[in-house]
Order: structure tokens, then sequence, then C-alpha cells
């Protein structure tokens, strides 16, 4: 069985709307542009009009249903032809309480496009910003926890993922996507996933082996060798080989896909960014530190930052402050220096930003790490 079936996302049931037409999109382009095109959710057939199409509930119903794009779509290349393709997201309301939003992709063909099936998102989201990269569809929402009703407001950070499977839109499945530091060169070829503490081979036999190597050399040119790029796969964690260079660390990593690439991410980026230094450079002291981070890492304007060693022994601390109001949900811009005496130069460090806490309350520490390099 081919391996992107382990991709499919679980078949939806309850949030699903309810199927009117069991025809997928022909395969013809539809329309001039993507907001002209046809597309399938979950079985209805829609053709937007300028982004937009009301039609009867029902033969003779008062009730509507209305699909409409939300936004201007997003360009790239999804199929690898080159022509540029498009991503964007649909809403569905059929009068009921709901509003379901999708995921869909248009396709670049003689001048036209043909719109794909639509992927579901969830239902009374806050969606975010749509991206292509990496031959993928990538976009950021905000949702609930499942245990939360629909009266609560999202908080819950999510991204999804979608790809072409030749002419359908598939979405990966949360469980195989994953998300941390890959570090690529001679003899090393690593992987250390958010929340692991050690890293894993990136096993040879990957599907995304060749990308992974080319996006890596590409991005880190110039950079401190062995710098690690922050990246989102799809895989999974499998047994180490039993030779060569892998056979000396204690996981392996399969990598089906590469999703996503993010040279100034974290693993807390739906909370933090960090602007500069960017993760791998090289640092002298006194560090100039800049970034954005929701208020909620603030407290009285400011959140604590370390350095560590390669040890990891604590060489420097001192604050970032915010350059606005900083009470707020929203993402606001931080800066601060930072005066230390280096190491051993050349060798590794981490760069530490604390949320401020200033309960008691351990639930509410967070922290996320960037790698640094001491200069030479």
């Amino acid at each position: 069985m081919k391996l992107l079936l382990t991709l499919l996302l679980p078949v939806i049931t309850a949030c699903s709307i309810d199927r009117v037409a069991d025809s997928a999109v022909e395969n013809e382009a539809t329309g001039a542009n993507p907001l002209q095109a046809k597309y399938s959710l979950d079985g209805l057939e829609v053709t937007l009009r300028d982004g937009r199409i009301d039609m009867p509930a029902a033969p003779g119903s008062a009730s509507k249903i209305t699909v409409a794009a939300l936004g201007p779509p997003v360009y790239g290349d999804l199929d690898g032809d080159q022509d540029m393709d498009a991503g964007l997201i649909l809403v569905y309301q059929g009068g009921g309480s709901g509003t379901f939003y999708y995921l869909a992709a248009a396709l670049a063909y003689d001048g036209a496009y043909r719109g794909t099936n639509a992927v579901l998102l969830g239902d009374r989201i806050i969606p975010g910003l749509v991206r292509i990269q990496n031959r993928t569809i990538v976009t950021d929402f905000l949702d609930r926890e499942a245990s939360q009703s629909f009266s609560a407001t999202p908080t819950v950070s999510v991204s999804r993922y979608a790809f072409l499977d030749g002419d359908e839109l598939i979405a990966v499945a949360q469980d195989r996507v994953q998300s941390g530091w890959l570090t690529s060169g001679h003899e090393v070829r690593s992987y250390q996933p958010c929340g692991a503490d050690e890293e894993l081979w990136v096993l040879g036999q990957s599907p995304a082996l060749s990308e992974i190597k080319s996006t890596y050399s590409q991005l880190m040119r110039g950079a401190h060798v062995y710098a690690p790029l922050f990246v989102t796969l799809a895989g999974g964690a499998v047994d180490p080989p039993q030779d060569g260079f892998g056979a000396s660390y204690d996981g392996a990593f399969f990598a089906e896909r590469l999703l996503d690439v993010k040279r100034t991410g974290n693993c807390r980026d739906a909370l933090i960014t960090v602007q500069t230094p960017l993760p791998g450079a090289v640092i002298e002291s006194p560090l100039t530190i800049r970034g954005r981070a929701r208020g909620s890492w603030f407290f009285e304007g400011d959140f604590p930052i370390l350095l560590k060693d390669a040890d990891g022994k604590i060489i420097a601390r001192s604050f970032v402050t915010a350059a606005s109001e900083w009470m707020t949900t929203d993402f606001v811009d931080f800066l601060g220096s930072l005066s230390f005496t280096s190491p051993k130069r050349g060798s590794r460090g981490t760069l530490v930003f604390v949320k401020d806490n200033p309960s008691d309350r351990a639930e509410l520490d967070d922290s996320t790490a960037i790698p640094v390099f001491f200069a030479d």
C-alpha cells in the first residue's frame, strides 16, 4: 500500500456537512481565476462567481447555503509544473449555527484554474494566513480544546498541511506532523523533534531526504557548520540502522515529506519568534536581541532571557522589553541586549526566552530556546 495512505486524516463524521453530490470535481480547468473555479466540499460541488455562491439548501427551500472564499488566494507551485497554482480558505454556512472552514487548492492549466476537493479545518475557528511552501499548502488557525464547547473563544494554535496526490488534495494526519531542529552535513544528518531530549538519525531511505538536504544547503549557506534549521516534517520515529553513522544514534526518523521551513522558527513560535539573532547564528558580546511575543509572554512589559554554554551552564541573564502596549493577546515587538564572556570560542550555546510568570503556578511556566554559536 502506498506510503501516502498513512497520511490521510480520519474520516470526518459529525462535523461534516451533508453530502449533496457524489461526483468529483471535473478534470478540466473551470475558472479564469481561483475565485471562479469549481470545488468539492465533502461531496458538495460548487462553482464560485467572484469568490462566492448562494444556493437553496434543498429544492424549493427558503434556506440558503453559502460558500465564499475568505480573502484573496495565495499563489505557488503545488504540482511541480512551475505554474502558479493557488491556495485559499472556503467558508461554508448552511443556515444552522455552524460556520465550517475548508482549505482548498486551484491548479493552473493554460491560463485557467481547476479547483480541487476541500479539506475541512473546523467549525467556528479563527482562521489565519495561508501560504504555499515546498509544494504544500499551510494554514495556521486558532481552535478549541476537544473538551470545550463552541461558546468558548478559540485559543489553541493549530497548523494544518495539505498536498496534492494526483488531482486530490490530501491533508497530513496530525499524528504524522513533527516540528523540530534539523542538522545536515558531512557525517551528520540529525533531527530533534520539539519536546524530545535526543537527536534522531534521518534515515537514508526517507522519501523526503533529497529535498531536506537541498533545502538545508540552500538556506544555511554561509551559516556556522552544523547550525540547526527549524523544519516541520511528516513522518515518525523508527529504530536506528544497524550500521553506518546512524548506528550511533538511539533512534531514527523516517521523513516522508518536508512540510515547512522557518528560518526564524522555534518550538513555541505560535507564541514567540526571534528575529535577531537567527537560530544558529554566531554571537558576540554585547548581543542585541529582537523579536515578537504575544502579550501573555510578558509581565510588567518584560520577560527574562538566559544564555547557556554547551554544558547547559547559565553564563548570562538579562531581560527584553516590550516596544509597545503588552496587555494584549496579539504579538508585541520586543528589544533587549545581553553582555557575556564567551566560553570556548566556536562552541555551541543556547539562548533561552522565559515566559514571565509572577505566580507560583508551575503549569503557567513556559520557555523556548534557539541554538547559537560563540564567535571564534
